[in-house]
C-alpha cells in the first residue's frame, strides 16, 4: 500500500503540477503511508515473536506495566488515525504527551526485567514486544507531526 500511495503522489505531481501547499500535503501523506506500514510491520513482529518464543508455560502472565504500555500504544494508534481522518492538529499534538508516557513505561519495564529476570525465552519475548510497542508509539507521533504540518504548515517535533 505504501508503494501505491507513493505512485499516486507522483502521479498527482506530474499530472496536476500542484502548488506548494498541495506538495506539502502530498509529501506528508507519503510519510504517513510509511508510518502506517511500520504499524503493520511491528504488529507482525509482535505476533511472530510471541509465536516463536512465548509458548513456554513458565512465562509469567503479562505484567501490569506491559498491559499499560499496550493500552497506551493502541490509544495512540487510534488517536493518530482519528486525527488523520479529521486533519486535527490539536489531537495530533496530544500524541507528544502519550509518547513520553510510553517512553517512561518502556524504561520502567526494562528496569523491571533487570531486577527479576524470567526464563530466557520469556525475557527475550517480553523485551522485543515492549520494544515494538515503543516503536509503534514513535510512529504514531511521526504521523501526528505530519498531520500538524498538513493542517497548519508548521513543522515541529512532537518527540
Amino acid at each position: 500500500m505504501t508503494v501505491t500511495a507513493e505512485e499516486k503522489a507522483f502521479e498527482l505531481i506530474v499530472k496536476y503540477q500542484p502548488v506548494a501547499s498541495d506538495l506539502r500535503i502530498i509529501n506528508s501523506y507519503m510519510k504517513i503511508a510509511y508510518d502506517l506500514e511500520r504499524y503493520g510491520r511491528y504488529a507482525w513482529d509482535i505476533s511472530y515473536t510471541h509465536k516463536r518464543l512465548a509458548n513456554c508455560k513458565q512465562c509469567a502472565e503479562p505484567s501490569e506495566l506491559m498491559e499499560k504500555i499496550t493500552e497506551k500504544t493502541l490509544q495512540m494508534v487510534e488517536t493518530s488515525i482519528g486525527a488523520l481522518s479529521d486533519i486535527d492538529a490539536d489531537s495530533a499534538k496530544g500524541l507528544a504527551r502519550s509518547e513520553r508516557e510510553v517512553d517512561e513505561m518502556y524504561s520502567a519495564y526494562l528496569d523491571l526485567l533487570s531486577k527479576a529476570p524470567p526464563k530466557t525465552e520469556c525475557l527475550v519475548c517480553n523485551l522485543l514486544v515492549v520494544r515494538y510497542l515503543e516503536r509503534i508509539a514513535d510512529h504514531a507521533t511521526h504521523i501526528g507531526e505530519s498531520i500538524v504540518y498538513i493542517a497548519t504548515g508548521e513543522k515541529l517535533s512532537l518527540r
